[in-house]
């Protein structure tokens, strides 16, 4: 039972990010599937050849940014694009990302993100589920740091797991079981131990825990591991007076 309290801890601390990492399979330009469901973007897409979303003004007012998920447009000069871009100064237009180079994409800090390209110019479209917006685009822009590269965040209910394909509910994920599994297991085995070690073995204080040996060698290991990291594997030194 120790070494399942050690898993649940390893699980708690990394499965969260192996879930954010979890890569959505591309089925199309505007959908994909991932453990959680189908997320598909295609009732928020224009057929005739406009943009769904036009003309959404940068932070800074330089640019406008056009947008359509699924199906090309065209806009000024951009001809058969996935995104626009037009200097507000110069009326001049630019492509920004085509269709056919769409691919879905699991950013560190952004999350899933749909990512076009053109050239050397790339656009990023961040998906936030939000059940309660039909759509909503927001306009960061490019970012100091990168070049070329330009980013919008779409907030929708089409955005969430599940709600394309008439699947319904989004379902319970498998990393969401295994962690509910292990939880479950873990509160057992401490309220369990608690109440064997003080009923059957008449334990009292610290000793109440299961195994508390053996969770105290592992913590005192850990604490030492701290010490030597934080002091640069320098210990103290005791000398031997002569």
């Amino acid at each position: 039972m120790s070494i399942v309290l050690l898993l649940s801890v390893l699980c708690s601390v990394f499965l969260p990010v192996c879930n954010s990492a979890e890569l959505c399979q591309k089925m199309t330009s505007c959908s994909c599937r991932n453990s959680k469901g189908l997320i598909d973007l295609t009732p928020l897409a224009k057929t005739d050849g406009t943009a769904a979303f036009s003309d959404l003004l940068d932070p800074l007012g330089n640019f406008k940014y056009s947008w359509n998920p699924c199906n090309p447009f065209t806009e000024g000069t951009c001809i058969g694009v996935a995104g626009c871009q037009q200097d507000t100064n110069s009326g001049d237009f630019d492509s920004v990302g085509k269709q056919d180079k769409a691919q879905f994409i699991n950013d560190v800090t952004d999350g899933l993100q749909i990512q076009y390209t053109d050239g050397a110019k790339t656009l990023y479209v961040t998906l936030k589920c939000d059940k309660k917006v039909t759509s909503k685009l927001d306009v960061t822009g490019e970012k100091p740091t990168r070049s070329q590269q330009y980013y919008l965040t779409l907030h929708s209910k089409h955005a969430c797991p599940g709600s394309g394909g008439g699947e319904g509910e989004d379902p319970v994920s498998i990393g969401t079981f295994v962690v509910i599994a292990i939880s479950g297991c873990v509160i057992l085995y401490i309220v369990g131990g608690v109440i064997f070690q003080k009923f059957v073995r008449k334990a009292s204080g610290a000793e109440l825990l299961p195994n508390y040996s053996f969770w105290y060698s592992v913590f005192g290991a850990i604490h030492a591991g701290l010490l030597f990291v934080f002091r640069c594997g320098k210990g103290n030194r005791v000398y031997s007076e002569i």
